[in-house]
């Protein structure tokens, strides 16, 4: 689902089929849709599902296909469930749809270097069943070897879409969703920030800007598919809490009916900022409060938490081990000792002697994604942050690369606070204190003039910034012109 595709380009071969070599994978041959099931009327018609009537996947060790879509060196997964559970677990739904008489199915996921393609059901020998966007496609098995021809054609096609030079030359085709956080200072009376945030998105096509479009909340690109992660405001005893919540774009109305009262257990006001958001985790900042005498609020406590967005609401924070392992962990502890020693007497007999290993964030630095560490002072409303000099891992960020120096931009843009370059090399976000500017580059350079401006609410800033290129550009303008985002202008 990222900038780079599950395609790698090889030769094609003369042969017309091929056995598959891997008798073990499960879903091996060519497969035909033969029908549909809808689960969710309003992302797609009858008329919409038709057309996937008759189209063709095709897996064996060396390539997945399946219509248009194309997965080199793919590696199964396979793992059996109990169809029943696996249906209200992961679509809420209470009955099969599947119209088999069948108890445990194989769930059979096709990735290529971690990068997601599919994920299949196999209820019996000679059918199986995909989820996309709102209904079951069924395909039944129609050979054991697959069709070299077809596949080479589907080949083709896809790279004239991923940009590969044609008669025509080079195709640049690049995106990126920008997600957006902003104190919305409307609704607070009482001191206690109230972020809210917004994704935007930015495609081109041979340096051509598109329509620029806005939805709310982030709108994360995932290897299972697009979520939706925002916060919600909950109220109880008095108490308010801003907490985030995550899921499948797809699969909203289970976050609907979940409880949205405090926990219990709270005594204070508290708040979660998302600070950057990834495609496995997101690195917040929770805060506690208490009100003052004199009507304000005082910080209780404050500390990062970086948390799996599988689960988001219930998940403790993981550990820096988690994420960097050994190293990342001594990583911390050293640096947090070297800041320590830079304190007068005073702070440090008040700070924390060793870290937490929880107590660490992601955040933006003069065009780059960083990683920091945080000690808290006795009284817990009090702290220090000290940089930690270690790469954030690609489970963190996967894409953090400027193909123009930083001093480069910033004498084009004086007041640049932070920038980001497509991996294609051919289009620049440039975010200054109140707008985005949009600019090509030419020759390694910024083109002289911004394409197109973009005004930022006050205090905005960056949480997210995930590239698409070739062909996936145009499915994740699909997908996000799917949930209705409205089209801005400068």
């Amino acid at each position: 689902m990222l900038f780079s595709s599950c395609l790698s380009y090889s030769s094609g071969t003369t042969s017309k089929v091929v056995p598959p070599q891997n008798k073990l994978i499960p879903i091996a041959g060519k497969w035909t849709a033969f029908d549909y099931k809808i689960i969710d009327a309003t992302a797609f018609s009858s008329k919409d599902m038709e057309e996937w009537v008759g189209k063709i996947a095709q897996f064996n060790d060396d390539i997945g296909v399946f219509d248009e879509d194309i997965c080199m060196n793919p590696s199964y997964k396979v793992k059996n469930v109990y169809l029943k559970d696996y249906l209200a677990n992961e679509y809420n739904l209470k009955e099969n749809i599947l119209d088999e008489n069948v108890d445990k199915v194989q769930i059979v996921t096709v990735t290529s270097k971690d990068r997601f393609f599919y994920e299949f059901i196999k209820y019996t020998d000679d059918k199986m069943a995909v989820y996309i966007d709102g209904a079951f496609i069924l395909l039944k098995k129609v050979s054991d070897d697959i069709d070299v021809d077809y596949n080479k054609k589907v080949v083709d096609n896809y790279k004239k879409k991923m940009g590969v030079k044609s008669d025509h030359g080079k195709l640049l085709k690049s995106g990126i969703l920008i997600g957006l956080r902003y104190d919305d200072k409307t609704n607070n009376k009482d001191g206690i920030p109230n972020y809210k945030y917004r994704t935007l998105w930015v495609s081109a096509n041979n340096k051509e800007f598109n329509s620029v479009y806005e939805i709310n909340n982030i709108f994360l690109p995932r290897k299972s598919g697009f979520w939706m992660v925002g916060t919600k405001n909950t109220e109880n005893n008095n108490l308010k809490a801003q907490s985030i919540y995550s899921y499948p774009v797809d699969k909203e109305t289970k976050i609907m009916n979940k409880n949205n009262k405090i926990n219990a257990s709270n005594t204070y006001n508290s708040s979660r900022t998302i600070l950057c958001v990834g495609n496995d985790y997101v690195s917040t900042e929770y805060k506690e409060y208490e009100m003052n005498k004199n009507g304000g609020t005082d910080i209780k406590k404050a500390v990062y938490e970086v948390l799996p967005i599988d689960d988001v609401e219930n998940a403790k924070a993981v550990k820096i081990s988690d994420i960097a392992g050994e190293n990342g962990k001594k990583v911390l502890m050293d640096e947090a000792g070297v800041f320590r020693t830079s304190l007068n007497k005073d702070r440090k007999s008040n700070i924390d002697t060793v870290p937490l290993e929880e107590n660490f964030a992601i955040v933006r630095r003069n065009g780059h994604w960083v990683m920091v560490g945080r000690l808290n002072f006795i009284d817990g409303s009090s702290y220090e942050d000290f940089n930690i000099r270690y790469v954030p891992p690609s489970r963190l960020i996967n894409y953090d690369e400027l193909s123009i120096p930083w001093n480069s931009i910033k004498a084009k843009v004086p007041d640049v606070i932070d920038a980001y370059t497509s991996p294609n090399k051919d289009i620049a976000v440039v975010i200054t204190d109140s707008t985005i500017l949009l600019y090509t580059i030419n020759n390694n350079e910024l083109s002289d003039r911004p394409q197109k401006k973009i005004k930022l609410k006050q205090g905005e800033s960056v949480v997210m910034a995930e590239w698409a290129t070739g062909g996936y550009v145009e499915k994740w303008d699909k997908s996000l012109l799917k949930n209705k985002p409205h089209e801005i202008s400068e």
